[in-house]
């Protein structure tokens, strides 16, 4: 008898035009699906392979290992094996990264994508069992009870005495093996088309994800079916129940997925990878600081010469303030035939208000920030620098302006108490001490130091030629010593900013990571979303792939600061003068033994330990649904 009740539900679906048009809706979305998406993945596998090669053969092209360094190296994010039949995540063109010491990468979107693209969902075998396949559980099974109780053949079966049990088993087992018909004719083709094409190449762990994949499918179109039977049950008439199981359709698949992550973004926020950048940028800027000060450091140790003490281009600004009497007389000539002109023109023009007290305030401005751009360049360009920000003129612009309107400004004092500021810095970087302290050492005392010797002020400058033949001088030992301790600090540096953006990019991602575990556990509540989640870990495809790529892509960073690192930190006799002309001293320059970029996809043990928990949420779904509909049916009133 169960068999037979069976075989009617069966048939009778089978029959019927739904089934007909379900068919060929669903093998056409399917094929057409795996079709198209299987040439994007074999163009994205022929890319991938190219450009991590091209990305290798990149780095033969530098000349030595700072350059190296510097330039980093990029990378390609590998395409998911079953992300043709699954897209999930892959498809967010955000497929490469470049890896510098300096700081965490992570993989960038493409700017060459058709716009049109992102308007549109990705049609896969995902979407098409999400929203196709449960849209259609609902047709199948809305007017399985309540149909037959509107037409009367409910009341016809049940005057046989077959007990209500085998009717509402028979019918769920009916329905449910008619419906899955056509995807498991679909899942046939779609992988027939996989072993057919010579453009794709799927492992044997491959074919056993997708096969756990096909498998949750049908548990979760079981899960739909039996929530339109349950419906059909509570029901008497079929418009009712197909106006609450749309109804129901729009909550689970449509609201809920989409609702929870805004909710949980309000609930548990977190900060915006701008603010995580900014954080890593200003922690950083110490160590920065510091591997300038100890490369500055090095150099004056070895040579024996201050920066202080280098000319880097003030002779142009010392001859200004050395000007001949005559040439100021000139200039004093025509800044009073500047001044008659202007004074024609009225009121026309406003000049800016520019006069000595302001300039005080500004060279009174001085910071730790400054100082390394003061002992560069000097201090007439930062003055010139800090008006034009301010004010828009030059210090000649300004003096000028000055006399024009009557009075005069000191270039010369301006000069000297910048270079006060100066040293007073430097004088309290080199103790440690604050300027507190450094005034309390003695009464006077202080007040003297501020202001150079008469010695101090006219100690020659010494031009950066001499300074570089000064240490081309050196001895093959002095310049390795120098040169071993400036690689290590570059090192050191790039490994402390790699520690920070390594701390910073945890705690950011831990965030992220509670707040996606806080999203998936919310909208478990809808059985569409465990799928989803289930599904994608299985294919590798999803939220767990994304974090076990970053961290093979950190780890991968770490390996390349290793590789920089050994060859910075060889034997002496095995350096060779090959940086800016031989000043800089490092092993011969090769790559081979630079590591490769290969990411190993996750096993499939570890893809269904991430899945097991929705497997088990879509089992739960079954029984409670289905339950509910076999027990409804037992306790409904057929017979009105």
């Amino acid at each position: 008898m169960m068999i037979s009740l069976i075989r009617k539900e069966i048939l009778d679906n089978l029959l019927s035009f739904r089934f007909v048009v379900s068919s060929v809706i669903v093998v056409l979305i399917m094929t057409l699906s795996v079709g198209i998406l299987m040439q994007d993945y074999s163009n994205r596998r022929n890319n991938f392979n190219q450009n991590i090669n091209a990305h290798y053969e990149h780095t033969k092209t530098y000349d030595n290992y700072l350059e190296l360094m510097f330039s980093g190296i990029g990378v390609e994010r590998p395409p998911a094996e079953l992300q043709f039949f699954y897209a999930g995540v892959e498809k967010n063109p955000n497929r490469a990264a470049h890896v510098f010491p300096f700081i965490k990468p992570s993989f960038s979107g493409e700017l060459n994508v058709n716009p049109v693209f992102p308007l549109f969902p990705v049609v896969d075998l995902l979407f098409v069992v999400a929203i196709v396949m449960s849209l259609l559980a609902f047709v199948f099974s809305y007017d399985a009870v309540c149909g037959e109780r509107e037409n009367g053949t409910l009341k016809l079966l049940m005057s046989y005495s077959i007990p209500r049990d085998r009717i509402i088993l028979a019918k769920w087992i009916g329905g449910y093996v008619t419906l899955i018909i056509p995807y498991l004719i679909g899942v046939a083709i779609c992988a027939l088309m996989a072993l057919l094409n010579s453009k794709v190449s799927m492992s044997g762990e491959g074919w056993a994800a997708f096969l756990l994949t096909v498998i949750v499918s049908l548990l979760f179109i079981a899960v739909m079916f039996s929530i339109g039977l349950f419906v059909s049950v509570l029901t008497k008439i079929s418009a009712a129940s197909i106006s609450i199981l749309l109804f129901i359709w729009v909550i689970l698949v449509l609201i809920i997925p989409n609702a929870v992550p805004f909710v949980v973004d309000q609930i548990k926020p977190i900060d915006s990878p701008s603010q995580v950048m900014s954080r890593i940028k200003y922690k950083s800027g110490n160590t920065m600081d510091g591997l300038i000060d100890t490369t500055i450091q090095t150099f004056e140790d070895a040579t024996g010469i201050a920066l202080e003490d280098v000319d880097f281009g003030q002779e142009r600004g010392q001859q200004n303030e050395s000007e001949p009497e005559p040439a100021k007389k000139q200039e004093s000539a025509s800044s009073q035939s500047s001044s008659s002109s202007a004074s024609k023109q009225g009121q026309q023009q406003e000049a800016p208000a520019v006069d000595m007290k302001e300039l005080e305030k500004i060279v009174g401005q001085i910071s730790d920030n400054d100082l390394r751009e003061l002992q560069l360049k000097g201090c007439r360009s930062w003055i010139d620098k800090q008006l034009k920000q301010q004010v828009g003129l030059t210090i000649d612009q300004a003096q000028k302006m000055a006399k024009d309107m009557g009075y005069d400004i000191d270039v010369n004092a301006l000069l000297r108490q910048c270079e006060e500021n100066k040293n007073e810095l430097i004088a309290m970087r080199r103790s440690g001490k604050s300027a507190a302290e450094l005034a309390k050492e003695g009464a006077g005392g202080q007040t003297q130091a501020a202001k150079p010797a008469p010695q101090e002020q006219q100690r020659q400058k010494v031009k950066p030629q001499e300074v570089i033949s000064k240490y081309m001088s050196l001895s093959e030992a002095e310049k390795g010593r120098a040169i071993d301790k400036m690689y290590n600090a570059f090192i050191n540096a790039f490994k402390n900013n790699s520690e920070i953006s390594r701390q910073e990019e945890e705690t950011y991602q831990n965030s992220i990571n509670a707040q996606v575990k806080l999203t998936k556990n919310l909208s478990r509540i809808s059985p569409v979303s465990s799928y989803v989640y289930a599904v994608t870990d299985l294919a590798n495809t999803g939220i767990e792939r994304e974090k076990d790529l970053k961290e093979y892509l950190w780890s991968y960073q770490n390996r390349f600061l290793d590789f920089l690192d050994m060859k910075f930190n060889v034997q002496d006799s095995e350096k060779v003068h090959s940086l800016f002309g031989g000043f800089f001293r490092e092993a011969p320059y090769s790559v081979d033994e630079l590591p490769r970029f290969s990411y190993r996809e996750m096993p499939i043990s570890q893809r269904l330990s991430h899945a097991i928990v929705d497997i088990g949420v879509l089992v739960f779904f079954i029984i409670v649904t289905f339950m509910a509909a076999f027990v409804t049916f037992l306790r409904a009133e057929i017979i009105d």
